[in-house]
């Protein structure tokens, strides 16, 4: 992009993508510990979960960014009950898989911070992974409780949609005339304003679980009000990143399915399944990567404004402290090192 590597928070879409290649491939030391011990079987239990356990049936969309491991896993289970096992089984694999992605994202998203308030990260790589082993634990809690907020704000707004599309469509029958029950108008009032509000959500809250590892005593409700601060000016950006992610996430649903209903022996399908996992580890690795860079910009930009546009504040306009390796190899001494 041409640009200094103070200007880190005017980024777009391609320095973002160009920052976390460069991350991963100067540092993917200190990524891989966390890589094979979280990421890489999140990611295994989500494409198994897909060839053996979900043959079929819509697929049930999440809608949060931190999904980088998991997202593809969630498709509905079928609910058989001659087959109660699997349904439980099924689950299982989703709680799994949520423990290991948000361990692993917690820890990708230390090790960023740690790059950028260190300028030798070569010698002290054994160092660094304890010490992030010993801040995951409260990561992931904080983490949980985001989450569970998320949830809520998701709940309430298919309420509040259900609610708008059924006085809608009661008034517009009361006018025309129709039959009982959900009519055609309820589903279009209804889909509508949840589609844009939940991309709305998405855009909001998708820095809200880095917040909350990164800035510990901002997490669950303060969490979402961080990374709404921080999205402000920024949605473009976000939403062009999330959308990526999300088509990531469900482009490993397709060829799971199809290994799923090409009438393989078992040993051939675990075989492909296993290939299949080894694959999507390593984008979604890097698409959970590209997150995290995108919060430090975003971050970045919230706090380098310029004075004229810092509303209802004398502070005036802090210092970029982040310094990208993309462009450079100089880092601040100190950015809060975990």
């Amino acid at each position: 992009m041409g640009m200094r590597p103070e200007s880190m928070e005017r980024w777009g879409i391609v320095g973002i993508f160009k920052e976390a290649a460069t991350l991963l491939r100067k540092h993917y030391r200190l990524f891989m510990p966390f890589f094979l011990a979280f990421h890489l079987p999140a990611s295994f239990l989500a494409v198994f979960q897909n060839v053996f356990l979900v043959a079929s049936g819509p697929p049930f969309h999440h809608t949060n960014f931190v999904n980088g491991a998991y997202s593809t896993a969630h498709k509905r289970a079928e609910v058989d009950t001659d087959n109660q096992p699997s349904f439980v089984l099924s689950y299982t694999f989703l709680l799994l898989i949520f423990i290991f992605s948000t361990f692993a994202v917690a820890a990708f998203a230390y090790i960023v911070e740690y790059v950028y308030s260190k300028v030798d990260t070569a010698s002290d790589d054994d160092s660094i992974t304890k010490k992030v082993l010993k801040l995951l634990p409260h990561a992931f809690l904080r983490m949980f409780v985001t989450q569970i907020w998320i949830t809520l704000v998701l709940v309430l707004l298919v309420i509040a949609c259900a609610i708008f599309a059924a006085i809608l469509s009661a008034i517009l029958s009361a006018l025309v005339g129709g039959t009982s029950g959900p009519t055609p108008a309820f589903y279009v009032f209804f889909f509508l304003p949840m589609v844009i509000g939940t991309v709305a959500v998405m855009v909001m809250f998708a820095l809200a679980q880095f917040v909350a590892v990164l800035e510990k005593e901002k997490y669950g409700r303060l969490a979402l009000k961080q990374s709404t601060m921080y999205a402000r000016g920024r949605a473009g950006t976000i939403f062009g990143i999330v959308l990526f992610g999300e088509i990531i996430g469900f482009s490993i649903v397709f060829p799971a399915q199809a290994v799923a209903n090409a009438g393989l022996s078992l040993w051939i399908k675990i075989i492909v399944a296993s290939i299949l996992s080894i694959l999507f580890s390593v984008v979604s690795a890097y698409v959970g990567l590209v997150g995290i860079v995108m919060y430090f910009v975003c971050k970045s930009n919230s706090e380098a404004v310029l004075p004229e546009f810092q509303r209802g504040s004398n502070i005036p306009a802090v210092e970029n402290p982040y310094k990208p390796v993309v462009y450079g190899t100089s880092q601040p001494e100190t950015v809060g090192v975990p």
